[in-house]
């Protein structure tokens, strides 16, 4: 049975800008939101539970503005959607792993708390955006 509740991964920020990646109903979401532009959310299709899965998401070389194909979300080496990304604000708050609120600006306002049910291996994030090829070896079993 898969659940309808959301189990959030990993999530960093406030109400005024931050990223989150969670599961729902089967599928991966993931996203990033700013002041400076809505929130943009990326879905996958329904994953399978009771298995392993690796996560990337990637923002790359954002402009200014809302620009298409610069936030790309990856799942077991595969890039399975892509959105607009812009520019990520310093946002002063504590990084949540296998926990979080539900701080973006069109999902709440940080009210309510959310476990993940599954196991995270382990978590690597970058201050610079990985390549194809770099994904794919980091989603290797």
């Amino acid at each position: 049975m898969v659940s309808t509740n959301r189990q959030v991964v990993y999530e960093e920020g406030n109400p005024n800008a931050g990223l989150e990646i969670y599961f729902q109903a089967g599928q991966l979401h993931a996203g990033l939101w700013s002041e400076a532009t809505n929130a943009n959310w990326l879905a996958s299709d329904n994953l399978s539970t009771g298995a392993w899965h690796h996560v990337a998401l990637v923002l790359r070389d954002a402009a200014v503005r809302p620009t298409g194909g610069k936030l790309d979300l990856w799942v077991d080496g595969n890039r399975i959607a892509v959105g607009y990304g812009t520019p990520l604000p310093a946002h002063p708050a504590e990084i949540d792993l296998g926990r979080g609120m539900d701080l973006s600006a069109d999902k709440g306002d940080g009210e309510g708390r959310y476990y993940f049910a599954g196991r995270i291996g382990n978590l690597d994030v970058y201050n610079r955006a990985l390549s194809a090829k770099e994904i794919a070896r980091a989603a290797r079993p």
